[in-house]
This record gives C-alpha cells, sequence and structure tokens, in this order.
C-alpha cells in the first residue's frame, strides 16, 4: 500500500508536469519531469538521513511529499530486518513536535498522489 501511493504520487506528478508543459518531444518531457524528481529524490531521506539537519534543510524536507512516502517503508523494511524498535522509532518523520503515524504518512502521500493525478487529467482536458 505504501509503494503504490509513492507510485501514485511520483507518477502524478510527472503526468502533472508533463501534461501543463505540454510538450512536443519525449526529451522535453524527459528534461521536464526530472527537473523535479531529482530534488524531490534528494530530499526525501532515500540516501540520507533527516536528522541533524540544519532548519532550512528541514523545511524543504517537510514540503517534499516523498519523504511522506520513504519514512513508512524505512521503518517497515527495518522492523521486518529485525532492528530494534526503538532505533526506528527514532528515525521517525515529525511534524510540528509530533512523530507521524505510517498510516498519517501514507494518507498524505497517497493525498498528494491523487491531487496531482487530478490535476493531470484536468489539464489533458483543457488541452482538447
Amino acid at each position: 500500500m505504501l509503494c503504490l501511493g509513492l507510485g501514485l504520487a511520483l507518477a502524478g506528478l510527472g503526468v502533472a508536469v508533463a501534461v501543463a508543459a505540454s510538450m512536443r518531444s519525449m526529451q522535453g518531457f524527459q528534461a521536464v519531469v526530472n527537473f523535479p524528481m531529482m530534488p524531490m529524490f534528494f530530499l526525501s531521506g532515500a540516501l540520507f538521513p533527516l536528522q541533524g539537519l540544519p532548519a532550512w534543510l528541514m523545511v524543504l524536507t517537510r514540503l517534499d511529499p516523498a519523504t511522506y512516502g520513504i519514512a513508512p517503508i524505512r521503518k517497515v523494511v527495518l522492523v521486518g530486518a529485525g532492528a530494534p524498535e526503538s532505533a526506528v522509532n527514532g528515525l521517525g518523520l515529525t511534524l510540528f513536535g509530533q512523530q507521524l503515524a505510517i498510516p498519517v504518512e501514507a494518507g498524505i502521500t497517497l493525498l498528494f498522489g491523487i491531487t496531482l493525478v487530478g490535476l493531470g487529467v484536468l489539464s489533458l482536458h483543457r488541452l482538447e
């Protein structure tokens, strides 16, 4: 479910960006889609831990919707691999000082995905 929500969110971003830009070539489409995807990936915490970041970078990670998809996947994988739950809870994503539960993170990711797919569909109708 978590991977489905993250996949939907990132695919929705690609659809919304590509349709909004109304690209005429595949090369242009890839350039436009990769422009927001790469910063989202690096800010999501998929490669680097989110603890101990400067305040300005912490704000950017919390605005990144991919962060809310990567964090619960990390928790599930680490607990499944036998990591102590106390260590996994320390890696949890916090928002306004409160640690987010996995269903909340999955809900944020799913809502983002549904919103962007909806925007992409509206953009397709506008292009007709």
